[in-house]
């Protein structure tokens, strides 16, 4: 999914590990953006961030229905953006959803326990797509 949201297979593609292939994959995605008629550098950052929500909206949501292949199928397209940062929120939106998806397989302590982590780690500056 996040290959189609950067407009590149190339990045998805790339052999040389996580990270790498997510900034190539965010870099030719921002290039593309930059061509006549795509919007330019805040299309691109629009498109991403309501990727990320999207994902994360449909996690819970899948959540809610006790539906867990389907709030993993969700947290798995967020995963690239994980290389983002565990500060960033395009990280705390997946991290959010790998803890979402827990919950239909009666994990409710365990769940409860790494929410309030995070809600500790939202307590720190949290990096956005224009950082």
């Amino acid at each position: 999914m996040i290959c189609s949201a950067c407009g590149s297979r190339t990045a998805c593609d790339h052999g040389s590990g996580a990270a790498s292939s997510l900034y190539l994959g965010l870099a030719i995605g921002a290039l593309r953006s930059l061509l006549p008629g795509h919007g330019g550098i805040g299309a691109f950052r629009g498109l991403l961030t309501m990727f990320f929500t999207c994902c994360t909206t449909l996690a819970g949501t899948a959540t809610i229905c006790s539906d867990v292949e389907r709030a993993r199928f969700y947290t798995k397209a967020l995963e690239p953006l994980a290389a983002l940062g565990k500060q960033h929120a395009a990280g705390l939106a997946y991290d959010l959803s790998k803890l979402l998806a827990r919950l239909p397989e009666d994990r409710v302590a365990e769940v409860a326990e790494r929410c309030e982590e995070l809600l500790r780690r939202c307590d720190r500056p949290v990096r956005a797509l224009t950082e």
